[in-house]
């Protein structure tokens, strides 16, 4: 697939775990959907964006007996995921956009974890996302928002003023927008900030580089940083933004969004 996004996640799929601020949000994802389907498992799951798997991990914990199909844009993503679920006769991993889906049985549970953010435009992207939804199912995703690493976007307003990223992320109401107007009823929708930590801010842009959340349209400016730049980045996030148990952090804005096809 030629496609910008999904060559930059091929080239992080094999360093993209371990992954700690979005394992710990599939986990809560994946815990927030047992508890509310327990008395009405789906018997079909589609997971958008698998990434390595973390959720479609989760997923299959808690719904044993589902049909499961993890979807993501990055061939090698979906290999990592393939590669747990070797045994099971009830998967399947293919490689596919979440925005353009087209199947002849849509599901009772779509999930997503960090990935419907990166649908632009967004609105268009949960239209796409809707439309595997079957009558009476569910769309469940955790999707980060606006507010997402403000320490390095602070970070390259200070060094590098004229090499700004030139979109930014969703913020909640747009997110909530788009999904009232995908055609699914909006539920409900729950906030949470996550810190990770890194020991310094070099650490910190080597690591978000083997996430594969660099470039792209909320990383990438109107030309390459240059190491110099880096550099400076690095330095000024020492400087300027301590986690408080040492080193620096980075901080990520979730928004955990539950939607219902009417039956």
């Amino acid at each position: 697939m030629n496609n910008p996004l999904a060559h930059r996640f091929n080239a992080a799929a094999a360093t993209y775990e371990p992954a700690d601020v979005q394992a710990r949000v599939a986990d809560r994802l994946a815990v927030w959907i047992g508890a509310r389907l327990a008395e009405r498992p789906p018997a079909s799951i589609l997971d958008v964006g698998c990434g390595t798997g973390l959720l479609t991990r989760a997923l299959r914990e808690r719904f044993p007996a589902a049909w499961l199909l993890a979807i993501d844009l990055a061939d090698g993503m979906v290999r990592q995921t393939c590669a747990h679920f070797v045994n099971d006769d009830r998967f399947a991993g293919i490689v596919a956009d979440g925005a353009r889906l087209s199947f002849r049985q849509p599901f009772a549970l779509v999930a997503s974890s960090a990935a419907l953010h990166w649908m632009t435009p967004l609105a268009t992207g949960l239209r796409g996302v809707a439309a595997a939804v079957a009558p009476g199912g569910t769309l469940a995703a955790a999707v980060m928002v606006e507010g997402t690493l403000s320490e390095l976007r602070a970070a390259r307003r200070a060094v590098a003023p004229n090499c700004l990223a030139g979109s930014e992320l969703p913020t909640a109401d747009a997110l909530r927008s788009a999904i009232e107007n995908s055609g699914l009823k909006f539920v409900t929708m729950e906030n949470e900030t996550r810190q990770a930590r890194y020991p310094d801010g070099m650490a910190y842009l080597r690591a978000l580089h083997a996430l594969g959340v660099t470039g792209g349209p909320f990383s990438a400016g109107p030309r390459l940083l240059t190491r110099g730049e880096l550099r400076r980045i690095a330095d000024w996030l020492d400087g300027n933004a301590p986690h408080p148990d040492g080193g620096v952090r980075a901080t990520y804005k979730v928004v955990y969004l539950w939607a219902e096809r009417k039956s």
